[in-house]
């Protein structure tokens, strides 16, 4: 795969007067995956304006200067040549319309006139390094998915983008869940293969102390992101989750199944088989797939300080050692009962004891409502990190913010936000002082809450990842720098909008 030069880091210098026009120029960039500096998103309030420039251009492969009367008589804009020509960055001039050329002693450099030749540029700084696209193996299914796969600046992630990007968010009340009993059915080619594969998991528990139980957990058989309210006709955006009954062993089994029968890397069409890979890359449709299809709530952690949390996974759950988001849990039929019209718990034994739900699995209880993926992740933040996040976290700062499906783990993942009202060291602090009472899952870590910022890029690029939380870490990195465009503010304030709204 390309990796062989660097991602392209692009300084964009104007002058304010020029910003409805830069902002175009900065559309084009984003579009393309590529990365930039902007002074109006990434200067916080104090920082030193002098050292936040030169560090960014530091940073840069290129300077871009957009060249118009105002810019020529704007001081910042001729210090910012001056660094980037001292670094020997490579400088490309933007002419404005009402410019014809380029002033002295720049007059022989690289100069774009026009839409059409500043486009040009751009495909081809973002096919350059590894900001977009790696070359995939001729007949592999991430060359068949290349154009739904998630992507950030220096990478990306084995996964196809089901639904959700740039802004495009949901809190609970956005959200419907329909529900249907009947059970799933088993292919029976992978029937016996799928007994070995749990009676060889519940030994390997055993020995090592690892948790595994056969959870009530749900499957997606589909999913509608419409326009409009359905029960109201409202034109309000809603959600739709279409789910259906499904154990952890028919997971844990049927995947380990598949892999023992057709290796970690089977042909497409043994994925169009089971999963119905091209209605997948295509429409985002999961209905017809035969494997599992349980549904992973994949939850990001952002604080208000300007950090994202992660973690690393413990010797004592599945997949040990690797990478993921801040949360993972399932919905659980019996402990995430909520009445649909309420959004309120129904089972009043929806508690957790030593990471095993409690009388939920002696099937006394007969579910009466919908099982919420919202009632789920509260239950994670609470069991996973803290009990005193719930009051940092309201109901408008927890965002549905995509879907993705796994090509490793062969399931989709619920993809969500948690914008926590208190500072990384705060959340930390607390997980310590009254943990919850899963949190030996994982050791929790940071990042910061910048997709741009060499650190995060440095941590995503880890080979540990799985792919569903790095995904949820993805989109919640999407989520932030897009509402930072939009605003054109600090990322103090979209903190505060996708915090309260």
């Amino acid at each position: 795969m390309t990796s062989a030069a660097a991602a392209p880091y692009v300084m964009v210098s104007f002058s304010s007067r020029d910003a409805v026009k830069v902002d175009e120029l900065l559309a084009e960039l984003d579009a393309h995956g590529v990365s930039h500096f902007e002074y109006r998103r990434d200067i916080r309030l104090g920082q030193d304006i002098l050292d936040t420039v030169r560090e960014a251009i530091e940073r840069s492969t290129h300077v871009v200067i957009y060249l118009s009367p105002a810019s020529l008589d704007a001081p910042w804009v001729w210090l910012e040549v001056g660094m980037g020509f001292a670094r020997d960055k490579r400088l490309v001039f933007v002419l404005d319309e009402a410019l014809g050329s380029l002033p002295l002693p720049f007059d022989g450099l690289r100069h774009i006139t026009g839409r059409g030749e500043y486009a040009r540029f751009v495909r081809e700084l973002a096919s350059t390094g590894t900001s977009r696209m790696p070359d995939f193996p001729a007949g592999s299914v991430e060359e068949a998915a290349r154009d739904k796969l998630y992507y950030y600046p220096g990478g990306w992630v084995r996964a196809i983008r089901l639904w959700g990007a740039e802004d495009v968010h949901f809190t609970e009340d956005r959200v419907r869940v329909e529900f249907d009993e009947a059970p799933m059915e088993i292919p029976p080619e992978l029937a016996q293969a799928k007994e070995r594969a749990i009676e060889k998991r519940k030994q390997r528990a055993e020995k090592t102390g690892q948790v595994f139980f056969d959870g009530p957990n749900v499957r997606l058989r589909g999913f509608r992101a419409s326009p409009v309210d359905e029960t109201s006709a409202l034109e309000v955006p809603t959600l739709t989750l279409q789910l259906g009954p499904v154990g952890w062993y028919d997971y844990e089994g049927l995947n380990e199944a598949f892999r023992e029968r057709y290796g970690d890397s089977p042909p497409l069409g043994v994925y169009e088989h089971y999963v119905k890979l091209d209605a997948l890359i295509r429409d985002g449709d999961v209905s017809d797939g035969q494997l599992s299809n349980i549904i992973d709530n994949a939850v990001t952690v952002v604080t208000e300080d300007g950090h994202l949390l992660y973690g690393r996974r413990t010797r004592r759950v599945t997949y040990p050692d690797s990478l993921t988001c801040a949360v993972a849990e399932n919905t659980n039929r019996y402990l995430d009962d909520t009445d649909p019209r309420t959004g309120l718990l129904i089972n009043p034994h929806s508690v957790a004891a030593d990471g095993l739900p409690g009388n939920a699995l002696d099937g006394s209880y007969v579910p009466k409502g919908v099982p919420s993926p919202f009632a789920a992740v509260r239950r994670g933040l609470t069991s996973e990190i803290s009990p005193r996040i719930e009051a940092l976290c309201p109901p408008s700062a927890i965002k549905v913010t995509g879907l993705s499906f796994g090509l490793e783990i062969l399931h989709p993942d619920l993809l969500f936000c948690a914008f926590v009202a208190a500072s990384r060291d705060e959340i930390l602090a607390m997980r310590a002082e009254e943990p919850g009472s899963e949190a030996y899952e994982q050791v929790l870590m940071s990042m910061p809450a910048d997709r741009d910022d060499p650190g995060t890029a440095a941590i995503l690029g880890s080979g540990e990842w799985a792919q569903g939380g790095k995904a949820s870490v993805v989109r919640a990195l999407e989520l932030v720098h897009a509402v930072r465009r939009r605003r054109r503010g600090s990322f103090d304030e979209a903190f505060r909008e996708l915090h309260e709204a």
